[in-house]
């Protein structure tokens, strides 16, 4: 099988289900970890484009709605051996992982990884702590925030986050004046898409978070990467927000 795969979570996917050999082409972004040697890199999720794709001569093309271009998203949906993510959710994330095993034929390795998250996830409501106010930004200059209805959003509220992002749509442009009058408990700081340092906590010294020791770096695959990764996501984002490591 030669599979070309465009969405950094996904191609990780595919290397955690056995299948890392048989990829043909990523996007710059994507990690290469347990990738062949002479893997084609094709560009940006937003750049590639279906010529690109098509002259590798895959047997299965993996895209994501929200990560690469609508146009070759488009152009790419109606082709036979295609499967495109639409995560907006954990459910529709978790169908996808099982959809991505029964393609690569690692349907129970799938099911496994999906049990563990399931797992996971039930930890983490049992030893739910009150919900911490968080704010998670993802890009800065202007400041667009994770809002609760993004797969980021869902993925925080899941690990114990009252998801702070004042204004509209999944990834709000906010303003950062009214984000620290709202005086978040915790303020946790991704190193993508946007790369957040620890010299960014400066912005949020005045806060509630800055107080409590609370404005953390985190890895931006926790909360944004669905795939095979996520059960190890929930738990580092249960750490983060509560300060403590989810039990079990």
């Amino acid at each position: 099988m030669r599979i070309v795969s465009l969405v950094p979570s996904i191609t990780a996917s595919v290397v955690a289900l056995g299948r890392g050999a048989d990829v043909v082409g990523v996007s710059s972004y994507c990690p290469t970890e347990g990738l062949p040697a002479g893997v084609s890199i094709l560009g940006g999720p937003k750049d590639v484009t279906s010529e690109q794709v098509l002259a590798l001569k895959p047997d299965l093309i993996l895209a994501g709605e929200a990560e690469n271009d609508p146009s070759l998203v488009r152009e790419l949906s109606g082709r036979r051996g295609t499967l495109i993510a639409r995560c907006r959710g954990i459910a529709e994330a978790k169908a996808f992982v099982l959809a991505l095993g029964q393609r690569l034929n690692r349907l129970r390795l799938a099911e496994r990884f999906m049990g563990e998250f399931d797992r996971v996830a039930g930890l983490a409501t049992s030893f739910h702590r009150p919900p911490r106010r968080v704010f998670y930004p993802v890009w800065k200059n202007p400041w667009i925030a994770a809002g609760p209805d993004s797969f980021c959003g869902r993925m925080l509220q899941l690990a114990g986050a009252y998801v702070i992002a004042p204004g509209e749509g999944d990834y709000p442009r906010v303003d950062l004046q009214r984000v620290l009058k709202e005086d978040p408990e915790v303020v946790l700081l991704p190193d993508e898409p946007y790369h957040f340092t620890v010299f960014d906590a400066v912005h949020f010294s005045g806060t509630r978070a800055a107080r409590l020791g609370a404005v953390r770096t985190v890895p931006g695959q926790w909360a944004a990467w669905y795939g095979t990764m996520m059960a190890e996501g929930l738990k580092g984002l249960y750490s983060s927000i509560h300060g403590v490591p989810l039990p079990g």
